[in-house]
């Protein structure tokens, strides 16, 4: 009888990430996904004429002369780990970017810098691999989050940066199209290069070079282990490192729990997409923007009636109402 493999869930996230085909993604999680996408180049424009970001532009300007790849909204090319540390750096730049609230988790920080960078390394990568790509990115961050639970944050970590690293080392690994071998080793190199601390959260801007450095860690994991370098290889059930052996307790209890639920931490299963979990942030508000998001449904909802009585005129019935917006009259 063989033994089971030590590693089963880092090497379930690996065998999904290798093995996931622009086709089997469901038509509503890709629309999502384009949507999210388009959200954070939008944050990263933004965010690349913020003073912390434009600090960091120069500074690594002064240390750099290669271009390999772009630093979005701006002219300045870098090299790719330096682009993807800047780019992601000014997705997180105002707070602005996509959330998974269960997971704890902005993903398209992580992911996008690091995947670009490969597109950019890589030529001819197509949109449809591009998009499975960054399904796989965006999806194991938030089942890592799941597991890892609230309580990380609650410990002192920044989960952006320690949990980020996955979806980006995942993303980057199959823009690489590494197997699932690879796969686990990027994982584990990204794993191991975790680190950030919430008490960045409050005065300091080096919060926002959290995601930055995720996205960077994430990059060189997957190009490490293309080129033969290991990893941990259960980095996700060798949690003690990052997490204290108490925590880890916590952890594996939840990723059996969730584990049965088939929806994490190992995609791929009967269940659903947890990328259609995430939020699309209407403000930059902290902690809980879903006061903003009920406020723009609230003025949806009730610019219909505002449109309807601009076109009501004393003593209008319907027809006459609809026939005045029909000719342009309110």
């Amino acid at each position: 009888m063989s033994e089971k493999p030590s590693n089963p869930y880092t090497r379930g996230i690996a065998e999904f990430v290798s093995r996931l085909k622009c086709a089997a993604i469901p038509g509503e999680v890709r629309a999502r996904a384009r949507l999210l996408m388009l959200d954070a180049f939008g944050c990263a424009l933004y965010g690349a004429h913020l003073e912390w970001c434009r600090i960091l532009q120069t500074t690594l300007a002064k240390l750099d002369r290669s271009a390999a790849c772009g630093v979005w909204g701006t002219s300045r090319r870098l090299s790719a780990p330096h682009a993807a540390l800047v780019n992601g750096t000014q997705v997180q730049g105002f707070e602005l970017d996509d959330v998974h609230r269960q997971g704890v988790l902005h993903v398209g920080a992580v992911v996008l810098p690091a995947l670009v960078a490969i597109a950019e390394l890589r030529r001819g990568m197509t949109g449809r691999e591009f998009l499975a790509s960054a399904v796989a990115g965006y999806e194991v961050g938030a089942r890592v989050g799941l597991c890892m639970g609230q309580e990380h944050i609650g410990q002192g970590w920044h989960s952006g940066a320690t949990l980020g690293v996955f979806s980006a080392g995942a993303a980057a690994a199959r823009g690489l199209k590494l197997g699932a071998g690879k796969t686990v080793h990027a994982l584990g190199i990204a794993g191991t290069q975790a680190s950030g601390l919430m008490a960045a959260q409050y005065g300091a801007m080096v919060k926002r070079m959290h995601a930055g450095r995720a996205a960077q860690s994430g990059l060189y994991g997957a190009l490490l282990a293309e080129a033969g370098f290991t990893g941990i290889p259960d980095v996700l059930e060798g949690l003690e490192g990052v997490v204290g052996e108490v925590a880890v307790e916590q952890v594996i209890h939840r990723v059996r729990v969730e584990d049965e639920k088939q929806r994490c931490p190992v995609p791929g299963r009967p269940g659903r997409f947890r990328l259609a979990d995430r939020a699309a942030r209407a403000a930059p508000v902290l902690d809980d923007d879903r006061a903003a998001e009920a406020f723009g449904e609230f003025r949806r909802e009730h610019a219909r009636d505002a449109v309807d009585r601009a076109a009501r005129g004393p003593g209008d019935d319907k027809a006459q109402r609809l026939a005045r917006l029909a000719g342009g009259g309110v």
